[in-house]
């Protein structure tokens, strides 16, 4: 019987990393021994990796902040993943400049290669133009797997094991505790993700992006997106801007909220307040790298969706 292709995704890539881990003697690049971490560049990467191999062992390669949307390795980043032992990315369309590096694919490890098929989002192309600009669309597979507790607890199964094993001097022993704490904290995450459902109470959540989609699945929350494309500083999406239009004509179907994802713009918000409104909340979606001392990935998110419960809350009470 036909094996389902996420299986074999997850299979293949969970046997790269076991192939070359444990026992094996050190793995070695045309200057030596290669370095004994892996290397991450972005806030859900970073918080895989430190939970089951501790941060000494882990190598941040993009700066704290940085958007992967924006960034663009210069050739000690570069460097650094090609000489680690691993590279932790998250794939699909999230880093694009994936499709300009060359990376050893044998030591890549790609998030959304472990997760089911079946979990994963994808939205349609919508045609439509920015002021006069050209026509274009977007669509495809939305990639912030991370945000759906049950994708990042599958991501978090299928490396517990193989990723340490890939380095050297990883006890299977010395991680089981801080596995043990992640799930304990995506459980809370969880329990977040529900409050916020019960508080939108059958009201659309109107948001300017698709990375909100698995959070809205998640906190069983209708989702509404008007796609904006507002980071860029240029005019908005106008087919964006006539679905939000759309979608705040009635107030008594949505939440009062716009759900900025990105940047918010504050002058389109003010008007969008004032004209329709609807009050803008930024959610994070611990996306990029956090630094020394700062929230990770997960406390992020966590904080967003509360603070996303406390503005539907105060707009249904005005």
């Amino acid at each position: 019987m036909p094996r389902p292709i996420h299986s074999l995704l997850a299979a293949l890539a969970v046997a790269s990393l076991a192939a070359c881990g444990g026992d094996a003697q050190p793995e070695r690049s045309a200057r030596g021994p290669r370095s004994n971490v892996v290397a991450v560049a972005s806030g859900p990467t970073q918080l895989v990796a430190e939970a089951l191999l501790g941060a000494d062992l882990v190598r941040t390669v993009a700066p704290a902040g940085t958007r992967m949307a924006d960034w663009r390795p210069d050739d000690e980043a570069i460097r650094q993943m090609v000489d680690a032992r691993r590279v932790l990315v998250v794939g699909g369309e999230f880093e694009p400049w994936l499709q300009r590096t060359s990376l050893p694919p044998s030591r890549t490890v790609t998030l959304t290669d472990l997760v089911p098929v079946d979990r994963k989002i994808e939205v349609g192309a919508i045609e439509h133009t920015h002021g006069g600009g050209e026509s274009h669309s977007h669509g495809g597979i939305v990639p912030t797997v991370w945000t759906d507790p049950v994708q990042l607890r599958a991501a978090i199964a299928a490396l517990a094991e193989s990723l340490p094993a890939s380095l050297d001097g990883v006890e299977r022993t010395n991680v089981q505790a801080p596995r043990a704490a992640l799930l304990g904290r995506i459980d809370a995450y969880e329990a977040s993700l529900r409050e916020l459902g019960a508080t939108a109470s059958g009201r659309t959540v109107i948001a300017t992006d698709h990375g909100l989609e698995y959070v809205a699945r998640a906190a069983e929350v209708e989702l509404e997106v008007a796609l904006l494309e507002l980071d860029g500083g240029g005019p908005p999406n106008d087919q964006g801007v006539r679905d939000l239009e759309r979608l705040a004509k009635d107030p008594s179907s949505h939440a009062g909220v716009l759900v900025w994802p990105g940047a918010i713009d504050a002058a389109f918000a003010e008007r969008v307040q004032e004209q329709l409104g609807l009050v803008s909340v930024h959610f994070d979606l611990g996306g990029e790298v956090d630094g020394p001392g700062s929230s990770d990935a997960l406390e992020r998110l966590t904080a967003s969706v509360d603070a996303l419960r406390e503005a539907i809350q105060e707009s249904r009470s005005r």
